[in-house]
């Protein structure tokens, strides 16, 4: 006769078998895209690459592993914080800036890709000085938030073998403490020196450049940001006034008096706001013509003119 057996009881959770990678980021993505967030697909996998410790290159080759429960459960959680319009970048704690890894936290602005137009124009700039002005040369970064800027600058101007020291300044303890972190993982802090200042710095020297991405959000519009800017950025490092351009102003206002003959002072700015800012320059005395330079997206992002000349 045969025996009734109980059926079996089911493995312990730490015992079940995981999902494949390649299942986890198609259902992620899924999750990703009903919450309205873009590019869900990449996003998904820089997750993947951030728990797995895993380069994007490697996890691309290893998509058919198995996921064990401790890496699925934590990978569903912060899945489930980015559905929520948590940034990606405050879940990963960094994101890649002209090549270097920066860390970033809530409470400091998340550096956004448009700003490395910024940088670059600076690099051109600051290369085609040193070739016509030996010696060092000195810059300012204004609002230096997590340093991204300071620190790109300064560590492809070493590269480049281009002898120089920077100043950085902001008014957010919170900012200039991250920035110190990011800076000294970059071996930069002896170059680059940590200033709590509105805007210039009272010891301020004779400068070969002054280099800001400032708030420059219209106040009305804030609110229309998406959530991860408009909830998770500080509201200090994007409100700009009524229409954006209160700390531009100021700055164009006093940069003359710290730049070197020649010297440059470049800003980022909205698309919309380009003829504003080109006006505000051209009309501050010890300015020349501006100049506009657009970015990755064809947009006019950056703004420079020349201390006591026009630009050629």
């Amino acid at each position: 006769m045969a025996v009734d057996r109980e059926p079996p009881l089911p493995p312990e959770a730490d015992e079940r078998p995981g999902i494949a990678l390649t299942s986890w980021i198609r259902a992620t993505a899924r999750l990703l895209a009903d919450a309205g967030i873009p590019n869900p697909r990449s996003e998904a996998r820089c997750l993947a690459s951030h728990v797995l410790g895993l380069p994007l290159s490697r996890l691309l080759a290893d998509v058919d592993r198995v996921l064990a429960p401790g890496e699925q459960g934590e990978l569903d959680r912060l899945a489930a914080l980015r559905a929520r319009r948590i940034p990606l970048q405050h879940l990963t704690g960094s994101t890649g800036f002209m090549g270097l890894e920066i860390d970033v936290s809530p409470g400091v602005l998340v550096p956004r890709p448009d700003t490395e137009t910024l940088v670059e124009a600076a690099l051109d700039f600051l290369a085609a000085r040193a070739a016509s002005r030996p010696g060092l040369l000195r810059f300012l970064d204004i609002g230096t938030g997590t340093g991204c800027v300071a620190a790109a600058l300064s560590f492809h101007l070493r590269q480049r073998g281009i002898r120089h020291e920077a100043l950085a300044s902001d008014t957010s303890p919170e900012a200039l403490a991250l920035a110190a972190r990011n800076l000294a993982r970059l071996d930069l802090a002896e170059t680059v020196r940590l200033v709590h200042a509105d805007l210039f710095p009272p010891e301020t020297l004779a400068l070969d450049l002054v280099v800001s991405n400032p708030p420059y959000i219209p106040t009305p519009a804030l609110d229309g940001l998406m959530p991860e800017v408009a909830l998770h950025d500080p509201r200090s490092a994007l409100d700009g006034g009524p229409d954006g351009l209160d700390i531009l102003r100021r700055i164009v206002a006093l940069a003359p008096d710290r730049l070197l003959p020649g010297g440059a002072l470049m800003l980022e700015h909205g698309a919309e706001q380009a003829p504003s800012v080109a006006s505000l320059l051209e009309d501050q005395p010890g300015f020349g013509s501006a100049r506009m330079i657009r970015d990755a997206g064809g947009l006019p992002r950056i703004t420079l003119a020349l201390r006591g000349k026009e630009i050629p």
